[in-house]
């Protein structure tokens, strides 16, 4: 008997009161009824939403003065086959290297690498999400650029450490490496937990924003 398909969503769900990195210019998000079905017998919304909020994706423009923006890349770019590499059992403050990854991805031929720490799942809405995650050394990103990846997700806030946010020589550091050699990057993934194969076909799609630095992105995986 054929195994029926699965398709999982990896995505969070945009709401009010949803969790917003602590800075200013990023906007929270806010949905406010413009029509009613009272007042105009329908409803339309306006919806506020930040492109860095929520599971969302990053263009290269994010971190790169003059980057490509989001929607300069295919539709094409945002899915493929994917490998889910799963170090959920990485404590807190973790940082992952070549070694950690290396024999995972042995033999892979497809260009989306998942990471797997089960952080969103656990942590997103409290204020360690954003400070206690595991994160890439420098090393493992310039080697997953040298091996022709071409987009890593994460299932927590970003692939770079913590600490390094807004210091004068390393904040952004890993989001530099990947997207000034054009490899995209997925952030706030969640669910990865359900994905029980190695390998699996990824769709992370972005709404086709023009000149945008990013994008919210709803992802599914399938296998």
């Amino acid at each position: 008997m054929k195994k029926k398909t699965r398709i999982i969503d990896l995505s969070l769900m945009f709401h009010d009161g949803m969790q917003t990195y602590h800075k200013k210019y990023h906007p929270k998000f806010k949905r406010i009824k413009s029509a009613t079905h009272k007042s105009h017998n329908r409803e339309v919304s306006t919806i506020q939403i930040g492109s860095h909020l929520g599971t969302h994706i990053d263009a290269p423009r994010h971190f790169i003065k003059n980057g490509k923006t989001i929607d300069q890349y295919n539709i094409s770019s945002f899915c493929g086959n994917a490998i889910l590499i799963n170090l959920s059992k990485k404590p807190k403050k973790s940082v992952i290297s070549i070694k950690d990854v290396k024999n995972k991805i042995k033999n892979f031929k497809g260009k989306i690498v998942i990471f797997r720490f089960d952080w969103t799942d656990k942590y997103y809405g409290k204020k360690k999400f954003f400070y206690d995650h595991p994160y890439l050394d420098a090393n493992l990103c310039k080697w997953l650029v040298k091996i022709g990846i071409k987009l890593v997700g994460f299932d927590s806030p970003q692939p770079d450490n913590p600490k390094n946010s807004f210091t004068k020589y390393k904040d952004g550091e890993n989001h530099k490496i990947f997207l000034k050699n054009d490899v995209l990057i997925i952030e706030y993934l969640t669910n990865l937990k359900k994905i029980d194969k190695k390998n699996f076909y990824f769709i992370g799609a972005p709404l086709n924003i023009q000149h945008s630095d990013g994008s919210p992105a709803r992802c599914i995986g399938i296998f």
